[in-house]
């Protein structure tokens, strides 16, 4: 399935497909969540869940933001990574919400949440740039490969292989030599 792909697609895959699975959860039930653990009026929990959201696509700015003045993508992403699934870490400890530990449950919460969207903010934009950075790398290579199949057809082509097996024998190029001597010998056969 990867095989005409470019290496590290596989891995990025795999980390757009769990942060797609976080988000997705997230998504489902942090409305229900705050309602039902903080005993939050729906007004409050969709403004804490509108900010979390606004956060994510927001800090995608200041990812990429860092990510191109570090020029370290890959850096960027686990870093991303690493401080999202910390958040998702902190918000699953297991703590019952009660009139004592209200005060600081709840920011806690809403730490746990900026942590998530600020990893988030670090993962989303520069996974998508270092993927078409894969593939850009790729088209060169195949581009290249394509090029010189073009040029050796070219030669082919062209008559200019009629003794290959005493250029070969003499070191010459199969392509017919540099540039410069391939375009030199196309100009001397139109005149």
């Amino acid at each position: 399935m990867f095989k005409s792909h470019p290496k590290g697609l596989v891995s990025a895959a795999l980390s757009n497909m769990g942060e797609r699975f976080g988000y997705y959860i997230m998504n489902a039930v942090l409305l229900l969540f705050l309602c039902s653990k903080f005993g939050l009026s729906d007004s409050t929990s969709g403004l804490i869940y509108s900010i979390f959201y606004a956060a994510i696509y927001v800090l995608s700015l200041v990812g990429g933001i860092i990510a191109d003045r570090t020029q370290n993508y890959k850096g960027t992403i686990q870093k991303g990574l690493i401080v999202m699934a910390l958040g998702y870490v902190l918000l699953a400890i297991p703590i019952t919400s009660t009139s004592s530990n209200m005060n600081w449950l709840l920011p806690f919460t809403c730490l746990a949440l900026a942590l998530i969207a600020f990893g988030n903010g670090l993962f989303k934009g520069n996974l998508q740039a270092i993927v078409g950075q894969m593939y850009d790398n790729y088209e060169i290579e195949e581009a290249k490969k394509a090029y010189q199949k073009v040029i050796e057809e070219e030669s082919e082509g062209s008559g200019n292989n009629n003794n290959k097996e005493e250029e070969k024998k003499e070191g010459i190029s199969e392509v017919g030599g540099t540039q410069e001597e391939i375009i030199k010998k196309e100009l001397e056969k139109l005149e």
